[in-house]
């Protein structure tokens, strides 16, 4: 039988936040509701990753512990996580981000199928509020495409873990990873002969940005965000995994591709004198249009070539950076609440 500290807790729900005033008491009473209706000697830790707004204040009002990471570090999702995490003590850990909302039964609902020795993780459907912003779209279009009910390969949208199953992993997220950090536990949980399990029920609501595509593709680009993907794909090489995450990033290596057709063929163009560019110029044009057809707006069109253009180039960013040991990120964090 497992032997754990006499002080542990039951369930850990880690909450990761970075500028969340609009959000975050809901967010902390939807867990702590959660976590009664579960039973148990339960907590919650929220890792805020030095908001300048009033995150941290709200949070203050509740029974709850608060990290803080420092102004000079790394701030990934991945680095609030992987801190919550090694200041948690719950036999059970559930991801939460600081935007979204638990379903009152959700963790009493899924803690049944962690009964199996070989299950790591379980999690249900997240389900958002009407948005009209393209990039929310997109992200709900991309998310039915890639849900798997039943086995899953990873748990993105929140999920409720094992911690003797990610201590066999040895981390539950890799600071230094951009984003897609629930892809590489997914990864690195199935090496280990693990399995996650996806129901078909609503356990969160989803409070997605309510700003334009534009601006929020920028600050995605800033965080260094685009390069999550890439970093996980390098790993995806010296394992079995490969090819399903390629197929995540299917659209961005046709991009890739594209614009390296194009640049070839203005070379040859240019310095062999063939006429190789303007046949690219007009194969260009017929997708263009197809596109249009497709999307109806010249618009989202050209937001499409924009978004996928940068988020392909953050993928090859990323696939040639070297990923630190998720044991040399800092652990000296700022505990504002205990």
């Amino acid at each position: 039988m497992e032997q754990y500290p006499i002080k542990m807790k039951n369930i850990s729900v880690i909450i990761k936040a970075l500028n969340e005033e609009k959000h975050i008491a809901k967010c902390i009473e939807s867990a702590l509701v959660a976590l009664r209706e579960s039973g148990g000697n339960n907590e919650v830790i929220l890792v805020d990753s030095y908001s300048s707004d009033k995150t941290v204040e709200i949070a203050k009002k509740y029974p709850i512990k608060i990290i803080q990471l420092k102004k000079d570090w790394l701030k990934t999702p991945a680095a609030a996580l992987q801190t919550g995490y090694l200041h948690s003590k719950g036999k059970f850990i559930y991801v939460l981000d600081g935007d979204m909302q638990l379903n009152k039964n959700s963790l009493k609902k899924l803690l049944p199928y962690l009964k199996e020795e070989n299950v790591a993780g379980v999690a249900g459907i997240m389900k958002e509020p009407p948005v009209d912003n393209i990039i929310s779209k997109r992200f709900q279009k991309r998310y039915k495409k890639f849900l798997r009910i039943g086995e899953a390969n990873y748990l993105d949208g929140g999920g409720l873990y094992k911690r003797p199953s990610i201590e066999k992993v040895g981390y539950l997220a890799n600071p230094y990873l951009h984003s897609a950090e629930e892809a590489d536990l997914g990864y690195q949980l199935q090496k280990k002969g693990f399995k996650l399990l996806r129901l078909n029920l609503p356990t969160v609501m989803h409070h997605f940005y309510r700003e334009s595509g534009w601006k929020i593709m920028k600050n995605k680009w800033k965080r260094g965000y685009m390069k999550g993907p890439g970093q996980i794909l390098k790993g995806c090489f010296r394992n079995r995994y490969v090819l399903q995450h390629l197929i995540i990033l299917e659209i961005y290596f046709f991009v890739i591709f594209w614009w390296i057709i194009g640049l070839v063929s203005l070379f040859l163009s240019i310095f062999a004198g063939k006429n190789y560019f303007i046949f690219y110029a007009l194969l260009s044009c017929i997708l263009l249009i197809i596109l249009f057809l497709k999307k109806k707006s010249i618009t989202d069109v050209l937001f499409s070539i924009y978004s996928w253009s940068i988020q392909g180039l953050g993928m090859v960013i990323g696939f040639f950076e070297n990923l630190k040991n998720p044991g040399d990120y800092p652990k000296d964090v700022i505990i504002i609440k205990n």
